[in-house]
């Protein structure tokens, strides 16, 4: 990827009931949270949903967000599967209209006003809003800021590019997060004609 090709890519209807995907993931966030007291809440965090061994023999399916980058806890190589556990959720069902496989999908909370350093990924990701308002955004180091709203599109971004997530609202802001392969994300950055606007 080149620092010359736009954050947003594109963005895709998928067809699934929402409101069922929103209850599912907000009972997760307030799951964890519960089993996870001593976690550092006020700080960005995500929650794994795919199986990756490595995560889940050391550290569990909580992860601080700047360890989601550590390819010691990832195997981005192959294809991925959702945890046993979450097979019997809607989430089966909006794993098997996604368009491209995928390597993790993580649950990205960010707690009221908190933001996440500017940084660079392995991999593109694309980004389902679960919760979120007005004020919540991800932004590239260009200058390039979109807000994702909760309307059942992916929106594919090219987080090898280095970005930022920030939530100045005093409310949480829950995304799923979904790494894409760069092979399926070249094929989506060619095929893009138009990018919504947001």
């Amino acid at each position: 990827m080149n620092n010359n090709e736009p954050f947003l890519i594109t963005s895709m209807k998928i067809d699934i009931d929402l409101e069922e995907v929103i209850q599912e993931c907000t009972k997760i966030v307030d799951q964890y949270k519960a089993a996870n007291p001593e976690t550092n809440l006020k700080q960005a965090f995500s929650i794994i949903l795919t199986e990756n061994p490595g995560v889940l023999e050391s550290r569990g399916n909580i992860i601080a967000y700047e360890d989601i980058h550590n390819t010691q806890y990832f195997d981005r190589e192959n294809e991925a599967v959702l945890q046993p556990v979450y097979k019997e959720t809607i989430l089966s069902d909006l794993v098997s209209k996604l368009p491209f496989p995928f390597s993790i999908i993580r649950l990205s909370v960010l707690p009221p006003s908190s933001v996440i350093a500017m940084h660079t990924d392995a991999a593109c990701h694309a980004q389902l809003a679960i919760t979120t308002n007005q004020d919540c955004f991800v932004a590239a180091r260009s200058g390039e800021t979109k807000h994702v709203p909760v309307d059942s599109r992916l929106y594919v971004f090219s987080t090898t590019l280095p970005h930022t997530a920030f939530n100045a609202s005093l409310e949480e802001r829950i995304h799923m997060s979904i790494s894409i392969f760069n092979d399926d994300y070249s094929k989506l950055l060619v095929s893009a004609a138009s990018v919504p606007n947001l």
